[in-house]
This record gives structure tokens, C-alpha cells and sequence, in this order.
């Protein structure tokens, strides 16, 4: 099982709040789409006109990552913004029409053009991914660069139209208003017009990376192969030294294994969160990576007199 057990999660450090000063609404949808981003431009002019809003209509892929880029130059005079992508999702990427007539953007694409944004930003960027199927934007997350986001909101579904504006309003009415991410996304939710088969999610970019160190470990210590051989090393030191005690030579022929997983992933999440250049982000992203291999390690409880037995 990839996923960290809740008793570990429980004792990392809590996520760090998204601090932002507007909110850009990109939008790439072609007719006979309503313009669900323009009616929720409109809806802050009506509604929440103190919040810095902007808009922006795009025909093709290039305007979207225009735009991104354009608000990553501009991030020293106008601040962070929530960035909601008002367009078409799927399996493949994003686009302006479902049958991807008007062009596509890749999820991994979306991410190479996310990145600097969310740097300079100080990893402070929210997604909000408005359309069908919106949180496969964590495909845009890739093990070998930085984070493209600080957290992502997006459907996990296919998604009606008018579900889509009302859970966006309901969402922005609460963040707005002081909310934080995951409790808006909850109240968001209970605006959608098919409960049973809609559904926003939020994803915090640590949680993902989270999940990539635990499998990271399982395939590094935990498989059946790792843990049989250190089991052989063990019964050779044994037979060798009678005083031997088994399970301390089990540990022991593990530990170089640890070490070097320890340090592979301590380099991973450096560059995962820009460590190197952004100073703060030592106290927001902070990990005991040595911690936590350990104690993924103990949570699956291996029982190394178990091992000696089946190694017979």
C-alpha cells in the first residue's frame, strides 16, 4: 500500500496556509461552451467587488500559457494570484472543446509552464482547475523538477455546467471570506446539483510528494527482494559467528540500504520545494526525512523471526 498511514501523517507538520492577492480567471472554452469563467467574473463584480479579480479569454493554448507566463513576470508588482483554469480536462490534458479541436495542452506540458509561476510565487500557487476532471492536473507534478503548485481544487468527475458555477461561487465565497482550502472545497461541494456522481477534491503538492517517498521506501526496503536478501546476509553472518544474534544482523544488513535511501530522498525533496533558493521554505516544507523512513519502516511491522523461518 502506497499510502502513509494516518498515525504517521498526523505528526507532520501541518500544511502551510496559501497566502494570495487576486484571483486570475483564464479561460479557454469555444463556442457553443457558456463562458462559465466570464459569468464568474461577473458574479465578483456583482457580488465581491472589494477582490482584485482578472479576466482572460483564450482561443488557442499559446494565449493560455501566455497568460501564465505574463503573471509569473508580473508577480513583484501585482502579488500571487489563485490561478482558476476555466476549459475543457480529461485524460490527456486540457483544451478549449471537448474533442480537442481548438488544441491540447498536456498535464506535463500545464506543469512546465506552471513552475515558474509557482517560484516566484514562493510556492504559494493554488490551481483551481475548472473543468471536467480538473484534479488530473497532479499529473502535471513530475519526480525530477519542483513542485508546479503549492495545492491544486479540481473535480474528480465529469462535471455539469451549472454544478461547475455554482461550486466555484460557493468556493470563492468562502475562500474569500477567510476560509481555508479544504473547508471551502467542503462547502463547495454541498452546491453541486449531482452529489453522488460530482465532486470537488483539494491536493496539497506535499501530500502527493508524500506519497511518492512512501513508495520510494517500499521499493527501497519494504519489496519481498530487499528484505530476503538482507535475511540471506543475516544467516551467513550467523552461521559464521555462532554468538551471532539473527535479528541484529538483519538490521544491520539493512541499514546501508536506509542510509542511502535516506539521503536520495532528502535530495529529492530539496529540489521538490527549491530549498536551495528559497530560504522559507526549510520552515514551511519541513521534514525529518531520516524520521520518517523509519517510522514507515516500523508501520510495516516486519517480523524477522518470520523471515529466518521462510528463508529456510
Amino acid at each position: 500500500m502506497d499510502a502513509i498511514p494516518t498515525s504517521i501523517l498526523e505528526r507532520l507538520p501541518a500544511p502551510t496556509p496559501i497566502r494570495w492577492n487576486y484571483l486570475l480567471i483564464v479561460e479557454w472554452l469555444a463556442p457553443p461552451d457558456q463562458l462559465t469563467g466570464y459569468r464568474l467574473f461577473e458574479w465578483f463584480q456583482k457580488n465581491r467587488a472589494d477582490v482584485p479579480v482578472r479576466y482572460v479569454h483564450c482561443s488557442g493554448p499559446s494565449e493560455l500559457t501566455s497568460a501564465i507566463a505574463t503573471a509569473a513576470s508580473r508577480v513583484e508588482i501585482d502579488g500571487t494570484p489563485i490561478l482558476h483554469v476555466e476549459c475543457h480536462g480529461g485524460r490527456d490534458g486540457v483544451s478549449g472543446d471537448e474533442r480537442g479541436n481548438t488544441g491540447l495542452i498536456s498535464w506535463r506540458e500545464l506543469g512546465e509552464h506552471l513552475r515558474p509561476l509557482n517560484l516566484a510565487t514562493e510556492f504559494d500557487l493554488l490551481i483551481v482547475g475548472a473543468a471536467c476532471e480538473g484534479l488530473r492536473g497532479i499529473f502535471s507534478v513530475e519526480n525530477a523538477s519542483c513542485a508546479p503548485f503549492h495545492a491544486i481544487v479540481g473535480f474528480v468527475s465529469k462535471v455539469g455546467e451549472k454544478s461547475l458555477f455554482d461550486g466555484m461561487c460557493e468556493f470563492y465565497r468562502a475562500i474569500t471570506t477567510g476560509t481555508d482550502v479544504a473547508n471551502a472545497v467542503a462547502e463547495a461541494n454541498r452546491q453541486l446539483h449531482e452529489p453522488h456522481s460530482e465532486h470537488i477534491h483539494s491536493t496539497p503538492v506535499a501530500r502527493l510528494l508524500l506519497n511518492v517517498v512512501r513508495r520510494t521506501i517500499s521499493e527501497n526496503l519494504l519489496e519481498p527482494g530487499r528484505t530476503r536478501l538482507a535475511v540471506h546476509r543475516a544467516n551467513d553472518a550467523c552461521r559464521q559467528d555462532p554468538s551471532c544474534v539473527f535479528e541484529f544482523a538483519y538490521e544491520k544488513a539493512l541499514d546501508g540500504a536506509r542510509d542511502v535511501t535516506v539521503r536520495v530522498l532528502n535530495k529529492a525533496w530539496t529540489r521538490w520545494f527549491a530549498l536551495d533558493s528559497i530560504g522559507a521554505n526549510h520552515r514551511r516544507f519541513a521534514l525529518d526525512m531520516a524520521w520518517l523512513v523509519d517510522q514507515i519502516v516500523a508501520s510495516s511491522a516486519i517480523d524477522a523471526s518470520r523471515l529466518i523461518e521462510n528463508s529456510q
